[in-house]
């Protein structure tokens, strides 16, 4: 107990030491603090000694910013400028590729018409249409023949039937042959006699390489024949051979019309003598059977009546109009070859 008053002494005196340094060191951070406030302040009087006026200094920013917007507006309008110059080139190319392609449809069309017109005029001078119309001409010339025949067989009190389309003669089946038989009737011999005469005094008149009879009309030279068939027909009903001379229907068709050609030309010998443009006998034969019937449409049984089996067994004239082979493929052949260069777009 008596040691401690020293001992409060003693604490007293070690805090008092600690506090010491610590005042002195406080003491110099202040001074230095202000030594700096102090420097700072020289330092910031300096700069607004430096410093330009806010008037002036927004003057500068306003002078500025109105060259930006003034840069701004002149980079805009010569970008619309340069865009519209693009636009105005592009429109003008447009133009131009527009009119160009105008004028390349329009020249084309042109060339289109030109090869038109004169395909037309082709066809129309030289081409089809003179063929068209000689071939019109050989069948009024042959339809002619027909109705001259037609009216001196009918002088002769012998009426026959004309198919104009056909271009035949039909002679009158009644009683012109038999049954299964090739003789002519004896009034069939008459008939065909009268139209051996009939084509010996009308027929030299439409052949090219004969002198004209002074009674033949004006043909213009239009429609020449070039063959005179005279054609032998049968009934439908089946050929029975009762003789080694017929076979068939066909046998008997062509047996007919050998006998009337025969009678034709023993009729008048002109006949003989006639030649078409290749110096060849005009007047032929052929059989056909009972391929063509007089009447079509006809069911079997009334293709097996009476009357319709005599008027089957008949003969028949058939007038072949003469066509130049030759001209009528080269022009064909010609016709094809400008049908081919025409190229018009038809539609």
């Amino acid at each position: 107990m008596m040691f401690a008053p020293y001992s409060r002494l003693a604490d007293a005196e070690e805090k008092k030491d600690v506090f010491a340094p610590v005042a002195d060191l406080m003491v110099g951070v202040v001074f230095i603090f202000i030594i700096m406030v102090l420097a700072l302040s020289l330092l910031m009087r300096e700069d607004l000694d430096n410093a330009v006026p806010k008037s002036e200094y927004d003057a500068v920013v306003s002078q500025l910013d109105t060259e930006r917007e003034k840069t701004r507006t002149e980079t805009e309008r010569a970008n619309r400028e340069e865009a519209t110059r693009k636009a105005a080139e592009t429109d003008r190319d447009q133009a131009r590729e527009v009119a160009l392609r105008e004028r390349a449809r329009a020249e084309q069309e042109e060339a289109a018409r030109r090869k038109l017109a004169e395909f037309v005029r082709y066809m129309r001078d030289t081409g089809v249409v003179p063929i068209l119309g000689r071939i019109a001409e050989a069948d009024k010339r042959r339809t002619e023949i027909l109705e001259r025949m037609k009216e001196r067989l009918f002088a002769s009190n012998i009426k026959v039937e004309i198919d104009a389309e056909n271009g035949t003669l039909r002679l009158p089946s009644t009683r012109l042959f038999e049954s299964a038989k090739a003789d002519p009737t004896p009034v069939g011999t008459e008939v065909i006699k009268s139209l051996g005469v009939a084509i010996a005094d009308i027929v030299p008149c439409y052949l090219a390489n004969s002198a004209r009879p002074e009674q033949c009309p004006q043909t213009n030279g239009a429609g020449v024949l070039s063959a005179v068939y005279i054609e032998g027909h049968t009934d439908a009903a089946p050929f029975r051979n009762t003789v080694d001379r017929f076979r068939n229907n066909w046998d008997l068709s062509a047996a007919r019309a050998i006998e009337a050609f025969r009678i034709v030309r023993e009729s008048d010998p002109r006949v003989s003598a006639l030649r078409n443009a290749e110096g060849k006998a005009l007047v032929g034969v052929s059989g056909y059977a009972d391929t063509r019937p007089s009447t079509e449409g006809l069911s079997t049984e009334q293709r097996f009546d009476d009357q319709t089996k005599e008027t089957d067994r008949r003969i028949e004239v058939r007038l072949i109009m003469a066509v130049d082979q030759h001209e009528v493929l080269s022009t064909l052949r010609e016709f094809n070859e400008r049908l081919e260069n025409l190229d018009v777009d038809l539609d």
